[in-house]
């Protein structure tokens, strides 16, 4: 906890409406959307002031609900001054009629620590689209990094270091080009806070896992870290060592291997790299590898290597000599696997079944207790563990395609109901069950 969090937390309601203030811009806005959201009557007249405004500019949706910073929520301060730019001309109006008001009343003292009373200017709103454009970035990588990782392709933990680098990116170039003293400040504390974060997942554990998935993407390997970290080397070997130390356990384990049987690196043909990649996209950018770091291999004479450094060495040959089909494969890596790595590598296969199945984040786990309270209800809170294991593992299957079932066909028929009429719909259906059982 910092400093003026410790002070937050001790304060009285009115210190803390003062220590937001102090924060700027961000505070006041939090103030202000606070103040608010915990009126019923204030959130009536915010709502009639959005109507005026809908109807002078034309405007055919509804009133938008102001979303409130803090808690446990992600992103909770992005979400919050992206509505409120959303609202911009709602929130204007709406603070100008407040302070009319108050100005009426002539209460200094409620004028004070009324939070309805901080006009914002224009600077202070291109201050909030600033922060908005800035804090959009780890919003999506934040998304990308809670998905479920057999449905959406994100969520799963090889991704967790590239999306950090990605941000480590962003916010040195927001480091160079802001103007705003308030986001240069956050931004160098940003910095260095992902730098900790690299320490505390490389190189403070004895075996990372977060490298060596990141080692057994297909299309990263080890190259990636020798591209994003040339001035970190004491990182990239350090996950270098992480796999090859499980890859030596796995090795030991597995009797049936003949290790003497090595591969041998096949004769290097350069082929144009497809074009069309989007390299401009922050995500893009931070997922490419440096091919000059690889033409090194073209000097090295044929060698008889193991399946790890034949796996690292022969990404150049697979980018350059595969057909479409396998770049394409390379950027699902579970996929590569399947299809290419499972019979050139079976040992490195192994590892990667357990590593790249590993979420990211908790919140996959999250959902899966979300979605066992809704089968565990007040009605049915007799289930033995047994039943719900067995209820839940269904349900995850079915949504996942592991498993058939007979109903996705009955609801795949009744969507065709519209074509039909009713008899026939009936009929179909009854035939269908018919056939069923």
């Amino acid at each position: 906890m910092s400093k003026w969090e410790e002070q937050l937390a001790a304060a009285a309601p009115r210190e803390q409406f003062q220590l937001f203030r102090k924060m700027g811009v961000v505070g006041r806005l939090h103030n202000f959307v606070n103040a608010v959201c915990i009126s019923h009557k204030r959130r009536e007249a915010f709502n009639e002031v959005q109507q005026e405004v809908n109807n002078e500019l034309l405007y055919s949706f509804s009133t938008l609900e102001l979303r409130q910073d803090g808690g446990i929520r992600w992103n909770s301060v992005y979400l919050m001054l992206l509505r409120c730019l959303e609202l911009k001309t709602s929130i204007n109006r709406f603070i100008r009629q407040q302070r009319e008001l108050t100005d009426a009343l002539d209460d200094p003292e409620d004028t004070e620590f009324n939070a309805l009373h901080d006009r914002l200017s224009e600077d202070d709103w291109e201050d909030v689209k600033e922060l908005v454009d800035f804090l959009q970035a780890p919003y999506e990588m934040t998304k990308r990094l809670e998905g479920n990782n057999s449905v959406s392709g994100f969520g799963s933990l090889w991704q967790t270091l590239p999306n950090l680098q990605a941000l480590w990116a962003h916010y040195s170039d927001a480091r160079d080009l802001t103007s705003s003293s308030y986001l240069t400040s956050a931004v160098s504390l940003g910095l260095e806070k992902l730098n900790t974060y690299f320490d505390t997942l490389i190189m403070t554990p004895d075996v990372s896992f977060y490298a060596i998935a990141t080692l057994l993407h297909p299309k990263l390997r080890f190259n990636w870290f020798q591209s994003h970290w040339k001035n970190f080397p004491q990182w990239y070997k350090k996950a270098r060592k992480s796999l090859e130390k499980v890859y030596n356990e796995y090795l030991a384990a597995d009797a049936e291997l003949d290790e003497s049987q090595q591969l041998q690196l096949p004769p290097l043909t350069r082929r144009k790299l497809p074009s069309g990649s989007n390299y401009d996209d922050l995500y893009e950018r931070t997922m490419a590898v440096d091919i000059h770091l690889l033409t090194n291999n073209n000097k090295k004479r044929q060698r008889r290597v193991g399946q790890l450094e034949e796996y690292f060495e022969s990404l150049v040959t697979d980018l350059t000599t595969g057909s479409e089909k396998d770049l394409e494969l390379l950027n699902n890596p579970w996929a590569w696997w399947l299809q290419i790595g499972r019979n050139r590598y079976p040992i490195l296969f192994k590892i990667a079944t357990d590593y790249l199945s590993i979420p990211s984040t908790s919140c996959d786990c999250e959902r899966a207790f979300s979605s066992a309270r809704r089968t565990i209800s007040n009605d049915r809170n007799r289930l033995n563990a047994a039943t719900i294991e067995a209820i839940q593992l269904q349900k995850g299957w079915l949504r996942q395609g592991v498993v058939r079932s007979s109903l996705k066909d009955l609801e795949a028929l009744v969507q065709k109901s519209d074509k039909k009429s009713d008899l026939e719909v009936e009929n179909s259906v009854l035939n269908f069950s018919f056939s069923s059982t």
